[in-house]
């Protein structure tokens, strides 16, 4: 089954994929364009469709439209005469001229459609998605996939990977559509939340609990705090999506370990403990989390 292009590093994934195998550079940017990831009123060149098709292992474009629909001649307009929609803001007066797109006038033939274009790519991404998803699994690092012991240089690194785009609030960001759900990124060790554990078997199990280490507050207002953070995640039944930083010998790098939930055997009111209870996560799929929570 094809995959869907999610992130940045998805479309340059491909883009090197294409030329190692068809030796044809198509930019990041025009597949961003195809595939409406960069908004464009600009239609791909035929030249552009023909490399990817042949990607496909196809001889150009128009062979790859017959195999899927049968009839070159009543589906497929010629391309470097295919109108953008009607709405589009361009000014037909003004036309974009993009690497790997083309902008026309409109063609007075009848079946040169903007949809059926529409379709056409979509039948390309299927298929393109497909091959991307088994090139990176022969490899072991599907980019669809985040597997624990993977490691990130930066926070908006896997937050990207989610559909989050935060510049300050990195550490505890909701996943979206899924509110208790969060994508956790914590300091091993942590002078005040500690967050300890095996890290040799990379936290099994992860101990946190808040003590400031400055020793500026009282032992009533720490066991309060404790006792407040145990009944609201007891309340949520919240999942974490946990990146550790501080288990590389770089020191800055973070770690996936896994999906967490609350070990209410092992929590309390004093400090909680957070069991791993998947150790993959696979990006098409994250509805599925929402049965760890039961």
């Amino acid at each position: 089954m094809g995959l869907p292009m999610r992130t940045p590093k998805d479309f340059k994934a491909l883009s090197e994929s294409i030329m190692r195998e068809v030796h044809i550079q198509v930019s990041d940017s025009t597949l961003k364009r195809i595939w409406g990831y960069i908004p464009t009123s600009s239609i791909p060149r035929k030249s552009t469709l023909d490399i990817l098709a042949c990607f496909l292992g196809y001889d150009d474009f128009e062979t790859f439209c017959q195999a899927h629909t049968g009839d070159w001649d009543n589906y497929i307009p010629d391309i470097e005469h295919v109108s953008p929609p009607s709405d589009s803001p361009q000014p037909a007066s003004q036309p974009i001229r993009e690497e790997g797109m083309s902008s026309h006038p409109s063609s007075s033939s009848g079946k040169h459609q903007w949809p059926w274009l529409v379709g056409a790519l979509a039948a390309v991404s299927v298929c393109l998605g497909g091959l991307i998803f088994h090139a990176f699994n022969k490899e072991g690092q599907s980019p669809y996939i985040i597997r624990k012991g993977q490691t990130f240089a930066s926070e908006q690194d896997y937050l990207e990977l989610f559909g989050i785009h935060a510049e300050d609030y990195l550490w505890g960001q909701r996943l979206p559509h899924h509110p208790n759900i969060s994508v956790w990124g914590p300091k091993y060790h942590h002078p005040s939340w500690h967050n300890d554990g095996d890290s040799a078997q990379l936290l099994p199990t992860i101990n946190e609990w808040w003590e400031p280490s400055d020793g500026s507050a009282d032992s009533a207002f720490i066991a309060t705090r404790n006792s407040d953070r145990y009944l609201t995640y007891l309340r949520m039944n919240e999942l974490r999506i946990t990146f550790m930083r501080g288990l590389t010998p770089d020191g800055d790098s973070l770690t996936f370990l896994g999906v967490y939930r609350l070990d209410l055997d092992h929590s309390d009111t004093h400090h909680l403990t957070w069991q791993r209870v998947a150790e993959d996560i696979d990006l098409n799929r994250l509805d599925y989390l929402e049965e760890l929570r039961n």
